[in-house]
């Protein structure tokens, strides 16, 4: 049955419907901060139908809901809707229901009915989402192997589909490794697993973005489901990495290969990379250089048969559901062949990643002129290392980056990062990862948020082995931050500390010591075993006053995330940063 005849139903249905009581309260009209996000795109996403739950976010979702929200993903997944077909329940005739049923995605009770208005266990909520991805012959990972410590509470013909629910992202477990499988969900974190749920049907996947630490070079990995595209590939001695590390991720071929431009430490290794995977589409700009290694790169493009696309600056080119847009090089032909740069940027629905290869000053303003208004991004691979040729202030205010990233080497001859950009990151509290000091650096987009496998550099001012300028010497202006950082891990409170972790329910209690208000926009808290970071909202916190950050299913004045975030095995320790990315309070249990 295609869609046409159920949403008429639907009317009728609703015209009389009588809601429960639980739906009867006076629960916030408007979803959570932290749930905001996903509620937007679960709207805006084609072919799913939501409207029925877009209202009393707070309120405990119930099985008549579910089955509605169920029918919705069926439709999504497969295009058409499932028919009532003889389908009934002595309680309810809700066609959501019914088609439910006859899709073998819900049951009701030995007495015939299906108690449409009763709130749904955790156990139950994960089996009907299994039953969802068995129905549609979704591809979906088999059940996580490790038990949940209550996993005798869970009722036994559910085991099997929390544990399938919980390896797919789902459901997780609620502290102390528990999963509480008779507690309830509510509307909006229901509507948090259905986006998440939407991500298995494999044409929108949860984007990956590897900035690989290849020393003193550059080279980025786009996973986008089985799209993927790499940009540079590090010096010819790091051509190994490059390899190993493509190999790691299960890849065989690349749909893009971006050479940016020709120097030693951005196509080093692509030689290796052309002669070891398939490659799709290869994208260098018209310039050449006279080196061995451009001619081993060139050389391994003709054995390959792979002629190059000339970047066109306004190109836009498909990665999936995700895009990317060509914004430099804007000329022909320049002086420095930096600024031959290709400068791309990357979006996965309303997450942006600005990536500048080696672009100096000069291309940053022929951006600004040409792209002004197309540059703004959350995450920044700031250009050139980090060097002071390049990463304007113009046009780091017209990026305005949360993150950024730089690829540089440790104990280069080159003393990069410059101080000079370490300055301007830190003046704008930019969360600044470092490849020289971290390694490898994993970025995730799920087309809403973006999450890193690091915590980012203790001080974003903290200058390299040395503060030698690449470019003419210029005077180094005093950093802008004040006193001077402390080395990393060194705690400099300021007042606001954490007062109490409670790992096993999942909060953590901030509070504020001092005798003058302060917002606490731009801090962050940290898990450090797992590397998972919270950053605070617009958010006041009164002199003497405290604020509760919760996760999991625990309750508190500002929420972190659905999922468990603090290991209860092993010590977690709980680090919070201001503004200014300075360690002011730890806590270690």
């Amino acid at each position: 049955m295609k869609k046409p005849c159920l949403p008429i139903i639907l009317l009728l249905v609703l015209s009389s419907l009588t809601l429960p009581s639980s739906a009867i309260t006076s629960a916030s009209t408007a979803p959570s901060s932290w749930s905001a996000p996903y509620v937007t795109a679960v709207t805006k996403e084609p072919g799913l139908d939501v409207t029925r739950l877009l209202n009393s976010y707070q309120n405990r979702i119930t099985r008549g809901e579910f089955a509605y929200l169920a029918v919705s993903l069926y439709d999504y997944y497969t295009g058409n809707t499932p028919e009532a077909g003889q389908a009934s329940f002595t309680d309810t005739s809700d066609p959501y229901v019914l088609a439910a049923k006859n899709a073998g995605i819900v049951s009701g009770y030995e007495d015939g009915t299906f108690r449409p208005n009763n709130q749904i266990r955790r156990d139950e909520l994960a089996t009907l989402f299994v039953n969802l991805f068995k129905a549609t012959n979704l591809t979906f990972k088999p059940a996580d192997t490790n038990r949940f410590a209550d996993d005798t509470s869970i009722q036994t013909w559910a085991k099997a589909s929390v544990y399938t629910a919980k390896a797919n992202g789902i459901v997780s477990g609620v502290g102390a490794n528990t999963f509480n499988p008779a507690g309830t969900a509510t509307r909006e974190e229901a509507l948090i697993m259905l986006y998440k749920a939407t991500r298995l049907r494999g044409d929108n996947p949860v984007m990956e973005v590897h900035f690989i630490d290849v020393g003193q070079g550059d080279a980025a990995l786009i996973i986008k489901g089985d799209q993927t595209m790499l940009i540079d590939g590090g010096t010819p001695q790091s051509d190994g990495v490059i390899v190993n590390y493509l190999r790691a991720q299960g890849l065989t071929q690349l749909d893009y290969l971006i050479a940016t431009h020709p120097h030693v430490d951005h196509i080093g290794g692509l030689d290796s990379v052309l002669k070891t995977f398939e490659v799709d589409k290869v994208i260098m700009p018209e310039v050449t250089q006279d080196t061995p290694t451009f001619a081993t790169f060139t050389s391994a493009l003709k054995t390959e048969s792979l002629t190059p696309l000339s970047p066109q600056a306004g190109a836009r080119y498909t990665l999936g559901k995700a895009d990317f847009t060509l914004l430099a090089p804007n000329q022909g032909i320049y002086d420095n062949l930096n600024d031959h740069s290709i400068v791309l940027k990357l979006t996965d629905g309303v997450n942006d990643f600005l990536f500048t290869a080696d672009a100096t000053a000069l291309s940053e303003n022929e951006m600004l002129q040409s792209f002004r208004s197309h540059l703004s991004a959350e995450v920044l691979k700031v250009s050139h290392h980090g060097s002071d040729d390049a990463s304007s202030t113009n046009f780091l205010n017209a990026v305005s980056p949360k993150y950024a990233v730089i690829s540089a080497g440790t104990g280069n001859d080159y003393g990069l990062p410059s101080l000079v950009v370490l300055n301007r990151l830190a003046s704008m509290n930019v969360k600044l990862y470092r490849t020289d000091q971290l390694g490898t650096i994993v970025a995730k987009s799920d087309g809403i948020t973006i999450s890193f496998d690091k915590v980012p550099t203790a001080a974003a001012w903290l200058p390299g082995t040395s503060t030698t300028s690449t470019t003419t010497p210029a005077p180094v202006p005093a950093p802008i931050v004040s006193p001077v950082p402390a080395a990393p891990g060194t705690v400099v409170p300021n007042g606001i500390i954490i007062s109490l972790l409670e790992k096993g329910t999942e909060l953590v209690t901030i509070k504020n010591t001092t005798t003058a208000d302060v917002n606490l926009q731009g801090y962050i808290l940290v898990s450090e075993k797992g590397n998972q970071i919270y950053d605070f909202p617009n958010y006041l916190l009164k002199a003497g006053a405290s604020v509760k950050v919760a996760s999991g299913d625990a309750t508190g004045d500002l929420k972190w995330t659905t999922q468990n975030v603090w290991n209860n095995s092993d010590p977690d320790p709980a680090a919070l940063y201001d503004s200014k990315d300075v360690l002011v309070s730890r806590v270690v249990k």
